[in-house]
Order: structure tokens, then C-alpha cells, then sequence
């Protein structure tokens, strides 16, 4: 089997074409699936990625619901990329089959303030949160299901028999110390590069190629 087209002739051929063809053939393109995540999505643990830009950019925009999502994913697990030869392959192994899981989940969602992650999941065995937060701590009295280490806020009273029974769990949230920076290096070394070589009018991209002399800049 021959390399795929490459994604901008794939789009040309069918350009003029029916809209459904352009869309089953962009489906399986590996660098659709590459670039959205879908070659790693597995039954498992869907990506969705690929699924919420289908609908968003390429279908219906925005009308459709996050359960929309979820079940997009799962149906478009399994279209993978073939590690071997770089082409589209259809992995049955990866593919969600049969009733999607419909338990509910509780997701707490906080920017700043004093109800976040560590008001909600209390790290009551570390002495540098009552440190840090002397005015908006959850003090340990008032803590339910404590271990010693961590312990949920009162609000969470609903969920105690889950938490006690191992089905509920959190992830704090981590960051880092140092500001990290906002470009990669090999940006910066282009921006850099850029820089030295002073200001430059843009050049089309459509007036790259053949008889434009583009080539013989490089």
C-alpha cells in the first residue's frame, strides 16, 4: 500500500465534490487523526478532541451538547493510524461497543478564591495549608471522613459513602513554581532570527512555487 495523499491534495480532490465524500475521506486521513488525537483514542479513554471539532468546524457549529460530544467519541474510536506504514487503519480492539457508562460524575470547577481544590479535597496533615491560609482554611473540626492526611469539606456530606467506599475519588490541581515561558525555544530562535534580519513585507504562500523565483531565495 502506497503513502496517503498528502492533506492538501486530499482537500483539492474533493473540493468540488460532494460535502459527505470530503468528509469520510478527511475522516481518515492520517493527519486529521494524528493532529486531533484520534489515532490514540481507544474504548477505554475516547478522545474528543477530534469529535467536538467535527461538529464545531466542520459540521453543524455550535448547537451541539457535551453528551454529543461523548458519544461522538466513542463512535469515532478505533480510527487510528498504522504505526508501521503511516496510513489509516481501522482498529476493532479500540472500538467503544455497547451502553456508555451514564453514572454521574461531580466536577468542581474553581478559578481563585477561598472554595478550590484544597477547600473542597483538605490537606489537613500538612501544617503549611494552615500556614498559607490563615483566614480561609478549613479548620480541622469541621472536616468530615479525615485520615489524617486529607479530608472532604462539609459540603460534601452526600458523597461521604462513596468517599468511604473507594468509588470517589479527586485530582488536586499541580502547577509549577517558576513561571514557565510563553514560547518554545525553537520559536524564540525564529523570532530571534527574524529580528536580525529586520522588517520584510509578507509573501503569499499562493505565489510560492514555480517561475516566482521562491526557489531560488531558500
Amino acid at each position: 500500500m502506497g503513502q496517503p495523499p498528502a492533506y492538501d491534495v486530499l482537500i483539492r480532490r474533493h473540493a468540488l465534490g460532494r460535502f459527505a465524500d470530503l468528509l469520510k475521506a478527511t475522516a481518515t486521513a492520517p493527519a486529521m487523526l494524528s493532529y486531533l488525537d484520534n489515532r490514540t483514542s481507544t474504548k477505554a479513554k475516547p478522545n474528543e478532541n477530534y469529535a467536538r471539532e467535527l461538529m464545531e468546524l466542520h459540521t453543524v457549529g455550535l448547537i451541539y451538547t457535551e453528551a454529543d460530544v461523548k458519544d461522538a467519541a466513542r463512535l469515532l474510536t478505533g480510527l487510528t493510524v498504522d504505526k508501521t506504514t503511516g496510513t489509516y487503519k481501522f482498529d476493532a480492539n479500540r472500538h467503544a461497543t455497547g451502553t456508555p457508562y451514564t453514572g454521574d460524575t461531580v466536577v468542581v470547577l474553581s478559578l481563585r478564591g477561598g472554595f478550590d481544590g484544597l477547600s473542597a479535597v483538605v490537606p489537613i496533615g500538612d501544617p503549611d495549608y494552615y500556614t498559607a491560609r490563615p483566614t480561609i482554611a478549613v479548620p480541622k473540626a469541621s472536616v468530615i471522613a479525615g485520615d489524617g492526611t486529607f479530608g472532604l469539606h462539609p459540603a460534601f456530606a452526600p458523597l461521604l459513602a462513596r468517599w468511604k467506599a473507594g468509588t470517589f475519588g479527586a485530582v488536586q490541581a499541580v502547577g509549577q513554581p517558576k513561571r514557565l515561558p510563553r514560547r518554545r525555544p525553537r520559536q524564540r530562535q525564529r523570532h530571534a532570527a527574524a529580528r536580525r534580519r529586520g522588517p520584510r513585507r509578507p509573501r503569499p504562500r499562493h505565489l510560492a512555487g514555480p517561475g516566482t523565483g521562491e526557489a531560488d531565495r531558500r
